[in-house]
């Protein structure tokens, strides 16, 4: 198992525009090639290159985990089509609100969902991803999807994060979980990271001290 540092779009926030499973990553156009063919080499994957609602924001308007997958209510017909191509179980969310990956983080033991979503939602979310759904706040934030990243392997979370927090998070996605900043101190984790159980991309602003926690963290 592995981490490399990676930028896209000269940014370290990789976490904003990818997302993965354990057999996809889902990336946007514009990329170069050699960019593309080393994260399908990293993750262990088969890229899928789309777009959501038109936009390059892939990882802040989707939520995964190996089972299905749910997009925001603007994403376009073209773009669901591509995905469930692949023989991915994807649907929109539906919900008011927009950003899909900023309110839902699972993997495939259990979801955290924000308290903004409504019964609906989270029903929706349980039928999609097939797992328990818990309705939380974590460091304050409603948006649960920004501060905490998971894969089946381990997560890491806000370092504002209470003990209780840390407690009903790894009790739910059934994994250790590490308080943690990326790229330098940024709390907001899910912006500088992309990973499966195999491997896992970071933010090249990321320091050495963050590499460590967030290597131990995901066991890799």
């Amino acid at each position: 198992m592995t981490v490399k540092l990676f930028d896209i779009y000269r940014s370290s926030n990789i976490g904003l525009f990818l997302n993965s499973t354990e057999n996809y990553a889902f990336v946007p156009f514009g990329i170069p090639a050699f960019k593309l063919e080393y994260v399908e080499k990293v993750l262990d994957v088969e890229l899928i290159q789309t777009s959501l609602a038109g936009s390059s924001l892939i990882k802040i308007l989707s939520a995964i985990n190996n089972n299905g997958m749910l997009v925001s209510n603007l994403a376009e017909h073209y773009e669901l089509q591509k995905i469930s191509n692949y023989g991915i179980n994807v649907s929109k969310l539906s919900s008011n609100y927009t950003s899909v990956g900023n309110l839902v983080v699972a993997n495939d033991h259990g979801a955290i969902a924000s308290t903004l979503l409504n019964e609906d939602s989270i029903s929706q979310i349980k039928q999609k991803l097939k797992v328990d759904v818990f309705q939380m706040n974590i460091a304050t934030h409603l948006n649960v999807g920004s501060v905490l990243v998971a894969s089946n392997s381990g997560a890491i979370i806000h370092p504002e994060a209470t003990e209780s927090e840390i407690t009903k998070v790894s009790e739910i996605l059934n994994v250790d979980v590490f308080p943690c900043t990326i790229n330098g101190g940024i709390p907001y984790v899910s912006s500088g990271i992309v990973l499966n159980s195999k491997n896992a991309l970071i933010g090249s602003s990321t320091t050495g001290t963050e590499l460590m926690m967030i290597t131990k963290a995901f066991d890799l």
